[in-house]
């Protein structure tokens, strides 16, 4: 089971969590208390690269991002995915591909909340995700992992709010038939990721605000989020 830590902003944080080996880093360039500037991502990752054994994939945050943000970003930060939110232009996969050596991860904003009653069979679920992700069809040769978000009406994601888990057999079985890892992030925290990957079958998890408190990275979150996850791998 994979793990990705998101958010990071500083160094001496950065640095810590790096040195707890989870699978993926995200730096946040879309517009949130989190976002850093290329500049900033690039002192951070060459910071890291210079002063850590194990540097996990880094992952670069996007939502609503025309092709000149994008440019600005990856011309300058050496990133090696980009997870994408609220994708207008399809075209911006394949644009990418052919540009800087990276993986696309596509997120797929879930607007079920986890308290909201679901209402749904299984077929209408699996019938709406189909729908959902049918503008993938002709571009999936150039997304490499999809991600589930709870839906955020500004930013797309990173609202730290569970979605409807119901949903997600329905959103695995379209990516099993695209044959792309399925993530889950939203609200996660070392509290309920247990039930998570005890319940349904993803391959791995987003985490920001569910490792913080007052609003910066809680290091002892980070460390206890990572083990529940490990200890999960462990016992399957």
């Amino acid at each position: 089971m994979k793990v990705k830590i998101c958010g990071l902003t500083d160094v001496r944080t950065l640095c810590q969590v790096a040195a707890l080996r989870p699978d993926h880093i995200g730096f946040v360039f879309a517009p949130s208390r989190r976002q850093v500037t290329p500049l900033e991502g690039e002192r951070l990752i060459a910071h890291l690269q210079t002063s850590s054994a194990i540097v996990p994939q880094t992952v670069g945050v996007f939502a609503k991002a025309g092709r000149d943000e994008l440019k600005q970003v990856l011309d300058r930060v050496p990133l090696q995915a980009v997870q994408l939110h609220h994708v207008e232009d399809t075209d911006i996969y394949q644009w990418i591909k052919e540009r800087w050596d990276v993986q696309i991860w596509s997120t797929i904003s879930i607007t079920k909340s986890r308290v909201a009653p679901l209402n749904q069979n299984p077929y209408t679920l699996k019938e709406e995700a189909t729908q959902q992700l049918s503008a993938l069809d002709r571009c999936s040769r150039n997304v490499d992992l999809l991600l589930l978000d709870t839906h955020d009406p500004v930013h797309g994601g990173g609202s730290g709010k569970l979605f409807a888990w119901e949903v997600i057999p329905a959103y695995a079985a379209v990516a099993h038939q695209l044959q792309l890892p399925l993530y889950a992030a939203g609200g996660l925290d070392a509290n309920n990721v247990g039930d998570l990957l005890s319940q349904y079958s993803i391959q791995g998890v987003d985490v920001s605000s569910g490792v913080e408190s007052n609003g910066l990275k809680d290091i002892t979150k980070v460390a206890s989020f990572i083990e529940r996850v490990r200890s999960y791998d462990k016992l399957n």
